[in-house]
């Protein structure tokens, strides 16, 4: 809580003493003012400023009702722990971030609005990290060739005549795993735990893996999801659906995101994927992290 606000902060005093009374915290109130949140990227601090706005909304909603009850304190630690990180925030924000995206036509990869950057109106560099965009290219790239002919270039849709069936390709998703899966290759520690600018440099590699098998033409679909999450099975006639965290949610296997890839073969998928695992982590060296390989199951074949 801030509470000596003297009107709009137009001097690097008063926002020194704003910083002293942020802390080590991620939101402080401005009284009679606003909230006023920070994060490790802009759409981190974004997200954080969203949702603290509803949760006051709320909170006065709940203190108007009448009595309110209290949220248990070790059940408010354990929530902090799956959705208050800085991953949490940044991911939580993607799907505002993807809708102002295409109702302005910019892209955080554009100059003009650049997670942890800023307005710019330069092109901004590649975040740090160990192995340059080239580098990353040329891996992807000569990947792609051992399954295409000579001058092939992306794989396009096949033309069909009448009386052909049009061969479908199959489709993997590429699952990335917070939690669960084999045994890890070797430690790492939680991302809310890295240096920022390791961070920015493993998202940076996710987004050229889009980009790169966008250019192959081997993109379906990519998505990150938020550690929240909530179980549901159907109640019974007449009955609300029944909804539970599941067992231990702070240990039980959990889905960070995935790709939906369109590729030639089995084979490809596990290429891919093992070129996804190479993703930097700490220090830049790579995660070997695990990533399942799932087949998307096809149509029944039609008859006739």
């Amino acid at each position: 809580m801030f509470d000596d606000y003297t009107g709009v902060v137009l001097s690097t005093d008063e926002g020194k003493r704003i910083a002293v009374a942020l802390g080590e915290a991620k939101a402080v109130i401005l009284r009679n003012h606003g909230l006023l949140n920070v994060g490790h990227s802009v759409d981190e601090a974004v997200w954080w400023f969203i949702t603290m706005e509803r949760t006051c909304q709320a909170q006065l909603l709940a203190d108007a009702a009448g009595p309110t009850v209290k949220i248990d304190p070790e059940m408010a630690a354990i929530t902090q722990t799956q959705v208050g990180g800085h991953l949490a925030g940044w991911l939580s924000f993607q799907p505002s971030s993807r809708t102002i995206e295409r109702l302005t036509g910019l892209s955080n990869r554009d100059a003009a609005w650049h997670p942890g950057r800023g307005n710019r109106s330069k092109p901004v560099d590649d975040p740090p990290t160990r192995r340059s965009r080239s580098e990353m290219s040329a891996s992807m790239s000569r990947s792609a060739d051992r399954l295409r002919s000579s001058g092939e270039g992306p794989r396009q849709a096949r033309p069909t005549t009448p009386g052909h069936k049009e061969t479908t390709m199959p489709k993997y998703l590429l699952l990335k795993h917070c939690r669960g899966g084999p045994e890890p290759h070797r430690p790492v520690p939680p991302m809310d735990q890295w240096a920022p600018e390791d961070v920015e440099a493993h998202m940076a590699f996710l987004k050229h893996v889009s980009e790169l098998l966008e250019e192959n033409g081997e993109y379906v679909d990519a998505q990150a999801l938020t550690p929240a999450r909530t179980w549901v099975r159907y109640g019974g006639p007449d009955a609300a659906p029944v909804t539970t965290d599941g067992p231990l949610p702070e240990t039980s296997d959990l889905v960070a995101g995935w790709y939906m890839i369109d590729v030639e073969s089995h084979e490809r998928a596990v290429e891919l994927a093992a070129y996804v695992s190479s993703e930097p982590g700490p220090g830049g060296e790579p995660l070997y992290e695990w990533i399942d390989v799932r087949e998307v199951m096809s149509d029944a074949p039609s008859e006739g």
